[in-house]
């Protein structure tokens, strides 16, 4: 699911300064006269040492630079105006804590330290994107799983993961279940375009970031064995020319618009 980062603000100010501030590279939502139980308002009042009267939303998106275009307004904030930052964690820190971490990654800017843990069990929920890839229930479990053991798959890790996929640090977890639909009619139609009639079943892939391309292998391999369709986080529907179509054309995670 997507995340969002938040600003809060010791002063009152207007959405078209703050959407002048990030320009056309940010979509910011700005809100004033915050009510109490506003998320993250009190720990916000906490680190700022004052009630924030001005939260700036921000989604934080994978495109390839975002990350850096996002702290830059960040920074760029901070100069004008008294701040803290809500991360991707939902954890408040100031300033001086986010120019830390700007000052020692790379990327990964908008999570705490123990988001980065490198034991990858840790990074599972903290740190990945959920996809469907949906296939006909005619194709069951067996044959799905021999799909995954071709790619080295360790099959059924632990109690809830039926496969885990790896390679020089990048991980995708599979889990099989029934497929989870959406009911608007132009999706059922591009289901039954795709796959055929129901029933429907899917594997949940849970793609570590960075392991994009290991995902897309295990997806191009299913789709040699059956038809199949990838529903993306945003709820994005995809077959499998359109998701070669993207990694063709360059995207910094084919899963993600």
């Amino acid at each position: 699911m997507p995340r969002n980062v938040s600003l809060y603000l010791a002063a009152e100010v207007a959405p078209g300064d703050v959407a002048a501030l990030a320009g056309d590279g940010l979509e910011v939502h700005t809100s004033g006269r915050l009510a109490a139980g506003t998320p993250g308002i009190d720990e916000a009042a906490a680190v700022l040492g004052t009630m924030p009267l001005t939260r700036v939303r921000v989604e934080l998106l994978r495109a390839r630079g975002y990350e850096w275009r996002l702290a830059e307004f960040v920074l760029a904030a901070a100069q004008r105006w008294t701040l803290v930052v809500r991360d991707a964690a939902e954890r408040v820190v100031s300033v001086a804590e986010f120019e830390r971490r700007l000052a020692g990654r790379h990327s990964d800017f908008f999570v705490p330290d123990d988001w980065l843990s490198p034991d990858p069990s840790t990074r599972r929920e903290a740190s990945s994107t959920t996809v469907d890839v949906l296939f006909p229930a005619s194709f069951d479990e067996a044959a799905a799983l021999d799909v995954a053991r071709s790619l080295g798959a360790r099959i059924r890790p632990d109690d809830v993961t039926e496969a885990e996929l790896s390679r020089s640090g990048r991980y995708v977890w599979l889990y099989l279940r029934e497929a989870r639909l959406q009911t608007d009619v132009y999706k059922v139609a591009e289901y039954r375009s795709a796959l055929g009639e129901p029933p429907y079943r899917s594997v949940r892939m849970q793609v570590l970031e960075g392991s994009a391309e290991l995902a897309v292998a295990f997806v191009e391999a299913l789709g040699a064995r059956t038809a199949l369709l990838v529903q993306g986080p945003w709820g994005q529907l995809m077959t499998l020319g359109d998701l070669r179509l993207r990694v063709s054309n360059g995207a910094h995670d084919p899963f993600c618009p």
